[in-house]
């Protein structure tokens, strides 16, 4: 017999995921993979001398009162070897990072278009949406009147893997993808949210930290050779009687 394609549901783990500590989620950052000429002195304001900082969730939302360090902090936390290729560095040119501040300000707090959104990401060099998802989370703005949350490559993999049974209508969603596809995202997590009583960003990042790691239990597939298993033993059992 075939073994059937079986899906985990979301549902079944919110025990789990109401138990995230969502504020502590951290990352560990070495200022030896952080050197940038335009921004350095922002940089070492950020280390204050050490060589190795921690950053959490709680960090970076107690620090957009100050954007330029925001940006900084919010990019070292999703970026800790500061990402692929030359993208964070095209970013803190000062011209790309000056514009990148000033679409944040108009964005914080506030209820952001989705064209808008694309057309903000695309004017700005080495800026893609998983990047600016992060930023859209903890400044506080929403998208097409939805809570922003982290879509990133690796919460588009899980997707794509058909991990999670809720998530089935996103599997068309490739990276890089567009402000249309994570509008879509949000509906869907923020929907699954308000129905189950939890709170979104815990969904998110439950799917971050366990969607690689979880697997169906097909334990009913075991048993499905178990007549030709149990007849056997039942032969053997009668002729040793």
């Amino acid at each position: 017999m075939t073994p059937k394609n079986i899906q985990m549901k979301l549902s079944e783990f919110l025990r789990t995921i109401e138990e995230m500590p969502l504020p502590n989620h951290s990352f560990i950052i070495k200022k030896e993979n952080w050197f940038n000429h335009d921004q350095q002195y922002l940089i070492d304001n950020i280390f204050n001398k050490a060589d190795t900082i921690t950053l959490n969730r709680y960090d970076l939302l107690n620090s957009n009162h100050s954007l330029d360090e925001f940006v900084l902090k919010t990019l070292m936390w999703g970026y800790p070897i500061k990402g692929r290729g030359n993208n964070i560095d095209n970013l803190l040119e000062p011209y790309n990072f000056k514009l990148l501040i000033g679409i944040l300000e108009s964005y914080r707090d506030k209820d952001i278009n989705a064209s808008k959104l694309d057309g903000d990401i695309k004017s700005i060099k080495g800026l893609g949406l998983s990047t600016m998802s992060k930023l859209l989370c903890f400044i506080g703005a929403r998208v097409e009147n939805q809570e922003t949350l982290i879509l990133d490559r690796r919460i588009i993999e899980i997707i794509k893997a058909k991990t999670f049974d809720e998530l089935k209508n996103l599997t068309s969603i490739t990276y890089p993808t567009s402000a249309k596809n994570y509008v879509k995202y949000l509906e869907t997590i923020n929907n699954f949210s308000k129905v189950n009583n939890t709170i979104s960003q815990k969904v998110e990042m439950f799917i971050f930290m366990f969607g690689r790691h979880l697997s169906p239990l097909k334990g009913e597939e075991v048993y499905d050779f178990e007549d030709e298993y149990e007849k056997p033993i039942e032969k053997t059992y009668k002729t040793l009687l």
